[in-house]
């Protein structure tokens, strides 16, 4: 798949540039601390979230790179409408295949043979009409919100259990929790695709400074004014249990709000499930 991306211009109306914050001193200089990054410019894709709007079918036409994601996009071409937009690409997928999107028997038919189209096609539906144990990813957590879960490289979620009664699916996430979800909600069938992005190697430290992560020093090397673990004749070994730069416990301490927690109330872990 990285020998078939797309190196060129990309088009121009789907581009946003998105510029790092950058905090200035009083002479105008950019302060280089631990939470302003030295980020480089970076040229964005607007990514279509929300393509199951519409009742059609879209071909791939490309595949490319968005510096501000893991996964590979492509762009499409909806066989109705005719505009353009940017898709997360599922793994698998080839120039030429087609989104079946929310599409119905009825209605004004494609003529398929006359489009010279494959026929390998990757559903977008609802949760309740994928069946039972299949693999999707980009889920919504509303109807018609935009996609939500599941949309980094190579992540995918497993439907364990429909519902038909009560209109839930009992989704499986790739952190180990349930999911339970309307099942009016949509999803993309198949997986995320460059699952392969966890063996990339930067080839020099400056990569990672463009992508706004700073070296760091240990805080035993430090001053006590700069860091807890600061300070001492010789090498010590901090003399207290591991901490941040602001005094926060590191190994162990629970730091999400349970307000947060309340709020995503459809998911559950699993001794949750199962009590």
């Amino acid at each position: 798949m990285p020998h078939l991306i797309f190196n060129k211009k990309a088009i121009s109306s789907l581009l946003v540039i998105s510029k790092p914050n950058k905090s200035l001193s009083s002479g105008c200089r950019v302060l280089r601390t631990k939470k302003n990054p030295l980020k480089s410019k970076r040229i964005v894709r607007l990514i279509n979230f929300v393509p199951h709007v519409l009742e059609d079918h879209a071909q791939l036409i490309r595949v490319e790179r968005d510096p501000s994601r893991s996964a590979f996009i492509g762009l499409f071409r909806f066989l109705r409408s005719g505009f353009l937009s940017y898709l997360l690409l599922p793994s698998g997928f080839r120039v030429g295949d087609c989104f079946r999107i929310n599409y119905s028997s009825s209605g004004n038919k494609i003529n398929f043979k006359q489009l010279k189209l494959s026929s390998c096609f990757y559903s977008i539906k609802p949760l309740v009409l994928h069946a039972k144990g299949s693999v999707v990813h980009n889920l919504e957590c509303a109807p018609f919100k935009g996609f939500k879960l599941c949309r980094s490289a190579g992540s995918s979620a497993v439907l364990e259990a429909i519902s038909l009664k009560l209109g839930i699916i009992k989704v499986l996430l790739p952190s180990g929790k349930f999911a339970f979800l309307p099942g009016s909600n949509y999803a993309v069938s198949g997986a995320v695709a460059n699952d392969q992005h966890h063996n990339t190697k930067l080839r020099k430290a400056g990569q990672s400074v463009w992508k706004g992560v700073r070296p760091l020093s240990r805080g035993v090397a430090m001053n006590p004014v700069d860091h807890p673990h600061g300070g001492g004749e010789g090498r010590t070994s901090g003399g207290r249990p591991s901490v941040s730069f602001t005094a926060v416990l590191t190994k162990g301490f629970k730091t999400i709000k349970y307000k947060k927690v309340k709020k995503l109330n459809f998911i559950k872990k699993r001794f949750e499930v199962f009590r």
